[in-house]
């Protein structure tokens, strides 16, 4: 456990992570949890994937800090309009408890997977991850503290997720959130709860 992670996390109010995926998986998903590629290859599991070349060299599960990264998750929702999609909202406490690399934008542009992955983990680039961005001050963008300054830093679970770490889901649909209800009357089911919509400083990042 990494003291430091917790404190800085707690500090800044932040309450959960976020991982957008297919309806697909879902099943999946709540009975093994969030598995890493080489989990799923070890029991046996083939998850419906969005990005089969992984420039960020792992095979971890891709999640973001407050709010899900909408600009990633608005283009994937426009190539694949058939598809239906749910937000899984998951345990703050992944960041201290496991395994975790830390990128200020997408852990695949070349900018992030160019740096070795060990001086990705720990405080040091977590804290990047609020700071300001570029030539962007995050002052300006007028966004609360729990907030990544750019809506697009990521998080890498290098363990994955346990299903013990999942709070809630979002659904896009009604039909498909009353489903899941009377199904899993465990699980926390949430429609839409505002996560398929832009952050609210995207005019900043168009």
């Amino acid at each position: 456990m990494s003291t430091v992670i917790q404190e800085f996390i707690e500090g800044r109010g932040v309450k959960s992570l976020f991982h957008f995926t297919r309806l697909k998986n879902l099943p999946s998903i709540l009975q093994h949890g969030l598995l890493t590629k080489e989990a799923c290859a070890a029991t046996g599991i083939a998850p419906v994937i969005n990005d089969p070349y992984r420039f960020d060299g792992t095979g971890a599960i891709s999640a973001s800090i407050s709010y899900p990264n909408y600009k990633m998750f608005y283009r994937l929702r426009c190539e694949n309009p058939e598809i239906e999609w749910v937000v899984v909202k998951l345990k703050r406490s992944l960041l201290w408890r496991t395994e975790c690399a830390f990128s200020s934008t997408n852990a695949g542009d070349s900018s992030v997977y160019n740096i070795p992955l060990a001086r990705r983990m720990g405080l040091a680039p977590l804290q990047d991850m609020f700071a300001d961005y570029g030539h962007k001050e995050r002052a300006s963008l007028k966004i609360p503290d729990h907030y990544t300054t750019n809506p697009q830093a990521e998080v890498l679970l290098l363990e994955g997720a346990a299903v013990e770490d999942i709070k809630g889901v979002y659904f896009q649909r009604s039909v498909t959130h009353k489903k899941f209800e009377a199904e899993y009357p465990a699980l926390t089911c949430i429609l839409n709860g505002g996560f398929f919509d832009g952050r609210s400083d995207h005019a900043h990042w168009k």
